[in-house]
């Protein structure tokens, strides 16, 4: 949480994951998240891969804008 706290302090970007059953930290609810599936089933990694592609790629793209 620390190195998170300062990224978002000197405004880096960052994309947390966490699992579908924790609730968000109060204080990450402003950055980009992306969620997998608890049970970590086949279907649902291969889900959680695209969406984490894309999420990263968006990411970066708003980086670039800048």
């Amino acid at each position: 949480m620390f190195e998170l706290g300062l990224r978002f302090t000197f405004d880096k970007a960052a994309v947390v994951i966490k699992d579908n059953e924790t609730g968000y930290s109060f204080d990450t609810s402003p950055g980009e998240h992306v969620n997998y599936r608890k049970d970590l089933g086949f279907s649902s990694i291969k889900q959680f891969k695209k969406d984490l592609f894309l999420k990263l790629k968006a990411t970066i793209k708003k980086i670039k804008r800048r």
